[in-house]
């Protein structure tokens, strides 16, 4: 197939997209990284988080284990607000009337959100089950966790 000098030139790469360049960023729910610049925010919110927990180390600070779930529900609650706003934005709903995708996909960060928050006893239910346990003698983090799991909260 023989091309025209015009026809190859068509044929050039596009330059890459400037840095910051969101064009084509919709909701920004499955960004990694590298693509969404959470890490700003989700530092904001982990810092808040950890003068929420109410379980301590013996030296005042936030358990070492604590700190992976907070890192977790941090970024997390970053990206329901990135996805919210844009929900908000746009609407639920797209030009057919279907429900877009994106709204499931708060709905599994929500869920996620709530999961580490009972994790780090930031919830009603988990305060009382950590008061229970620790009046019913749980003296270590390891007990608690144990006492949390038999009740079915995790």
């Amino acid at each position: 197939m023989n091309q025209t000098p015009a026809q190859r030139a068509n044929l050039k790469a596009a330059p890459p997209a400037p840095v910051g360049n969101e064009h084509r960023n919709l909701h920004s729910a499955r960004a990694t990284a590298a693509t969404l610049p959470v890490d700003e925010h989700a530092e904001r919110i982990r810092a808040i988080l950890r003068e929420q927990v109410p379980l301590r180390d013996a030296d005042g600070s936030v358990p070492a284990a604590d700190e992976v779930a907070i890192q977790l529900l941090a970024l997390c609650m970053a990206r329901i607000e990135r996805v919210a706003a844009w929900i908000n934005e746009h609407g639920e709903m797209d030009s057919r009337n279907r429900l877009r995708p994106v709204v499931e996909t708060e709905r599994r960060l929500r869920n996620e959100a709530r999961a580490h928050l009972a994790e780090l006893g930031l919830t009603p239910r988990a305060r009382v089950l950590i008061g229970l346990a620790l009046q019913h003698g749980a003296t270590t983090f390891a007990e608690l966790l144990s006492d949390l799991d038999e009740d079915g909260e995790s």
